[in-house]
Formats: C-alpha cells, sequence, structure tokens
C-alpha cells in the first residue's frame, strides 16, 4: 500500500474491530454531519436564545393559537395533545402534569397561553395561565321520582288519581337519569349518566305527572377514583343538569328548551312523549383514568392514553370523554404511544402492536412481527411513516409493514448498551435524522446515510416544530435554542485503523480542506507519531517511522475533502 486516502468520512461501527472498519467509517465521529455523504463536514452549535424558563424542563412543546407561536413546557414528563375538536375557536390543548407521580387526572386549557414562559410554573407546568380538569364526574345518586296528580280542585297533591279515574287509560313506565353538563370555553362537556331511578308508572290522559329531584351541588370524583373534590377550575355558576326520560328502551332529554341550575329544585315531568327531545349521547361516557398517560391525537377527533396494560381512546371529538367499552389491553406493560395515519403504535416492554381502525368503535389489535420493547418513553418519535424507538438491541424502526432493528449493522448489544444510557434517551426526528439526546452521549443518527455520529452538548428537552421546520432544543442554562443555527463546532474525527501486510514508512500528508485551519495527528501502532496544525493543501513531512497500524485523526470546524498519506510528496499527487 503506497499511498493511504479517506475520500469519504462516515461515522461510528462499535460493532466492528477498529481494523475491520469499512473505510468510511471512524472509531471516532465527534460533533460531524454525515448528511453531504462524503467531505468531512462539523454539525453546528445552537442557535441564540429565543425564550428560557425558571427551572429545568424535561418536556417542551410548541403550540400556534390564532398565528402566535407559544412555548409550553414541563418540569416533569408531560404530554400535550392539541385540540382536534370541531370549530374550535377557543383552541383548546389538552395535557398532562407529571406522569411518572399522577395526583390528579388529565387537564386542558385554552386561550390563555403565554407568549414569553413566566420564570415560575403552576402545577409545574409553563406556558398557560389557567387550567381545567378533563372530564366530568356523573351524578353519583339516583334522581328521587315521586307520584303527583291534581285534585278535583285542580290543587297538586301527592300520589295519583283514583281508580275510577284511571279506567280505560294508558299506563307508562318511566325511570329517569340526569347527567352534569360544563359549559366552559364556549363548549360543552356532558358527564356519565347517573344511576337510574325506579320506574314508576303513571297514567297517561290524566292528572298525574313525576316529580323528579335534581343534583343541587358541583359534580366530585367518585370515590374509588383516587382523588376527591370537584375537576380543577370548575364552578357552579357553569353548570347546568340535563334530564332524560326512558322511553322504548333509551333515555330521552327531558328538559328539551333549557338545563337545570344547580338551585333549581325539584322538577314536574309533565312533557309528552313526542315532545321529548334527542336520546343522551353520554350513557357510555366516563372519566379519563387518573393516571392517563401519552395523549396521542389519532385521525377522526379521536385521542388515545394509557395506563398499565390498558390503551383507553376518546368519544371522537368529544376528547373529555372516556367510554371503558373502547379499552383495547394488551400483553405487556405500556411504554409509549405514537400515531401514524390511522393506526396507534403501541410500544411495550416487550414487543409493539399496532391498534388499526377509524372509529373507538371497530378497532383491531395487531401484534409486531419482532419482539423489540421499548427502554425509553422519551425515546419516541415518527418520520416518514414509522415509529423509532430505543430497545435493548438498538434503535427500532416500526410499521404495519414490519420492524427492523436499523443500527444493527453499526451496533452488537453490548456495544449499544455501553456507548449510550439508553434508558435515558430522548429521541426527535429532523431533517431525517433522528436525534437521541441522553445522559451520557448524544448521537444522531442520519436516516438516508445509515451513519450515526456523537455530540455532546447537553440537551434538556426538545421539540420538533413542523409548522416552521425546526427543532428547538433546552440547554443545560434553561434557554431555547435553534438547533443548528450557530456557528460550527469543533468536530473530531478519528479513522479506521489501516493495517498493512508488512511494516512501511509514510513521510508525506496532505489535507484538502474548503479553508484552514485545523488539526491532523498520525498514529502509529497505537502510539502518537505527528501533530500538525494544517494551514494549507500543501504537503507536509511526517517523522520517517517504520509500522503498520496506522490512523489518522482530524480536529477542526472546518469542511474537509480529502486526506492522504503517501511515501513521498510525488506520490500525494495521485492520490
Amino acid at each position: 500500500m503506497a499511498v493511504i486516502s479517506i475520500r469519504s468520512f462516515g461515522g461510528i461501527a462499535p460493532r466492528f474491530n477498529p481494523r475491520y472498519l469499512p473505510d468510511p467509517r471512524a472509531q471516532t465521529a465527534t460533533n460531524v454531519d454525515t448528511s453531504k455523504r462524503g467531505s468531512l463536514v462539523p454539525i453546528k452549535n445552537a442557535g441564540s436564545s429565543v425564550a428560557s424558563f425558571g427551572a429545568n424542563v424535561k418536556t417542551l412543546g410548541r403550540y400556534e393559537s390564532n398565528d402566535v407561536n407559544y412555548w409550553v413546557a414541563g418540569q416533569n414528563k408531560t404530554s400535550f395533545a392539541k385540540s382536534q375538536l370541531t370549530n374550535d375557536t377557543r383552541e383548546f390543548m389538552f395535557l398532562t402534569i407529571d406522569e411518572n407521580n399522577t395526583t390528579r387526572p388529565p387537564l386542558f386549557s385554552f386561550d390563555t397561553y403565554i407568549d414569553t414562559p413566566p420564570q415560575s410554573a403552576l402545577y409545574g407546568l409553563y406556558g398557560f395561565t389557567a387550567y381545567f380538569g378533563l372530564g366530568v364526574p356523573a351524578p353519583s345518586s339516583a334522581p328521587t321520582v315521586t307520584l303527583r296528580s291534581e285534585d278535583s280542585e285542580g290543587a297538586d297533591q301527592e300520589g295519583g288519581i283514583t281508580e275510577e279515574e284511571a279506567a280505560g287509560k294508558t299506563r307508562e313506565y318511566r325511570s329517569y337519569v340526569t347527567t352534569y353538563v360544563w359549559t366552559i370555553g364556549g363548549r360543552e362537556m356532558e358527564s356519565g349518566p347517573s344511576p337510574a331511578s325506579d320506574s314508576l308508572p303513571v297514567f297517561l290522559e290524566s292528572s298525574e305527572y313525576l316529580r323528579v329531584t335534581l343534583p343541587n351541588s358541583l359534580p366530585t370524583y367518585p370515590t374509588d377514583y383516587g382523588i376527591s373534590g370537584s375537576p380543577l377550575g370548575m364552578q357552579a355558576s357553569a353548570v347546568k343538569v340535563r334530564l332524560y326520560r326512558s322511553v322504548g328502551g333509551e333515555f330521552l332529554l327531558v328538559n328539551s328548551t333549557g338545563d337545570y341550575s344547580l338551585t333549581n329544585g325539584p322538577v314536574d315531568d309533565t312533557t309528552l312523549a313526542e315532545d321529548l327531545g334527542e336520546p343522551i349521547p353520554s350513557i357510555t361516557w366516563g372519566l379519563p383514568p387518573r393516571d392517563l398517560k401519552g395523549l396521542t391525537n389519532m385521525s377522526n377527533g379521536i385521542v388515545a392514553g394509557f395506563t398499565g396494560r390498558d390503551v383507553y381512546f376518546s368519544e371522537p371529538y368529544v376528547t373529555h370523554a372516556w367510554p371503558v367499552s373502547y379499552v383495547i389491553s394488551v400483553d405487556s406493560p405500556i411504554v409509549a404511544l405514537a400515531s401514524l395515519d390511522t393506526t396507534l403504535v403501541v410500544l411495550t416492554k416487550e414487543r409493539p402492536y399496532f391498534i388499526q381502525g377509524s372509529t373507538p368503535e371497530f378497532l383491531t389489535l395487531v401484534e409486531a412481527d419482532a419482539d423489540q420493547g421499548c427502554v425509553s418513553a422519551d425515546s419516541v418519535a415518527t418520520m416518514n411513516g414509522e415509529v423509532y424507538f430505543a430497545s435493548p438491541d438498538g434503535l427500532i424502526a416500526t410499521s404495519p409493514r414490519g420492524t427492523r432493528i436499523i443500527t444493527e449493522a453499526l451496533f452488537g448489544y453490548r456495544d449499544w448498551n455501553t456507548t449510550f444510557n439508553i434508558s435515558t434517551i430522548k429521541g426527535f426526528t429532523h431533517d431525517l435524522k433522528y436525534f437521541g439526546f441522553s445522559n451520557s452521549l448524544d448521537f444522531i443518527y442520519d436516516i438516508p446515510t445509515g451513519e450515526i455520529t456523537t455530540f455532546n452538548i447537553g440537551i434538556q428537552a426538545a421539540v420538533t416544530d413542523h409548522a416552521d421546520d425546526t427543532l428547538y432544543v433546552v440547554l443545560t442554562d434553561r434557554t431555547v435554542r435553534e438547533w443548528g443555527a450557530g456557528s460550527n463546532l469543533s468536530y473530531t474525527w478519528k479513522s479506521k485503523v489501516f493495517g498493512l501486510p508488512s511494516e512501511a514508512s509514510f513521510s508525506a500528508m496532505q489535507v484538502e480542506a474548503e479553508t484552514y485551519n485545523l488539526t491532523a495527528k498520525v498514529y502509529v501502532d497505537g502510539t502518537l507519531l505527528h501533530t500538525q496544525t494544517v494551514t494549507s493543501r500543501n504537503a507536509f513531512r511526517l517523522p520517517s517511522v517504520l509500522g503498520r497500524d496506522w490512523v489518522i485523526e482530524l480536529t477542526g470546524d472546518k469542511e474537509v475533502y480529502n486526506v492522504a498519506l503517501a511515501q513521498s510528496i510525488t506520490e500525494l499527487a495521485g492520490a
């Protein structure tokens, strides 16, 4: 081998012994951008600060409302789901507080975002001025119903008409349920129904009617819910009561002209059957689980979440209602959810699952074709119709089309687990790259080239804003910055071991770069031979040493096109 020439600079591949690496691959590739597919290019630092927080945040979100962009963030593990409500002029957002230590149900906010984040947080969340509990508890008690009628003088009396008066009249049995209706932000949120009242008979075409008691206090969470009291932010002036009556096996609206207040008192039902309103829509609606995690928007207005091994789905476009009949269970603890079109990807500790369908009543569960568990909920990110996540075996890409370990050619099991702290990986996708930020070492997986390079800037949280195609990161100084908008970072790229069949001496070296200065090092048989500050494309001399194993290392922030070692200056001309 008369010349060692490197014209392509790739990423790392710890699966290989350094002497068996393919020529473009490196032992070290720190702060290197491989997207140019050839030359050695540095990544850029984050840009100037665009926002800051008063404490460390673990979750960052970006939300646009009325053409204004807002930052939202959580000091703890948090999930945000943007509104999919029809005719939403108030810009609702649904969120959790702390998914690792849930102390209250999911919340929602609307119209109350802060353009510049405050330096103090409410409930560990930044970017909001008001929060409200998601879900409306149903009335806990059945309505009390009594039979009433008018006497011969037209006065109201307890009890029904006489047997003689009832002769030839049709008797109808009636039962009642009530619901709460919470109106806030211009939207009505109706609870599930109360227990049904006793069924009492009433004679039609007579003076008989039924008197129904209504709830007279704010709804409170059921005793088995894990917390007490009413939903956060609920006020009595915003809550009404809706009354339904049984007819032909369903409950129809009684008060079709308006709801009742909490101070309304008993209601006398004299409504004819033909004047009743629509059927109760919330017969199956329930509260979201108190410890619901991973709020994820699906198609057709559905929001999904999970707890334990159970996946919950909201009523389409009715995000406060979570029917138990929609729950789908898997056989392994769930770690995270992700959405692909009409498919919900369920990542568990053992394998992925796919829940497919456009309505929650008709969803199908399909098991993935590979047993690859997710080790970090934060590592989950989507791009190009696939979901990426960290598993014990490497970085995984999964979709209904198949599941594969995309880093398998670069990392073995031990290499992957010792190079990165995989359980702390936070994953984000941007510009056809997967960014993995961890507590030990960060990495970039370039999806088109299949190359991995490393860096360590100190990223606490991040979010990809698809509206302006920007990845924003939160650094350790708590500032939000645009990824790649700063100056070039200094890279270190260390080549494979070029092993020769016999000892040789390379006495000349040349580095062709866009501009200079940069530093070149040459190692021979594991020992540093020479360090050179390169200021031009002119060749320079190396000490005359015989060796079999040669390694080149470059450090700098300028683009490099080619580097070569030769036994003479003349030989470099053909490198």
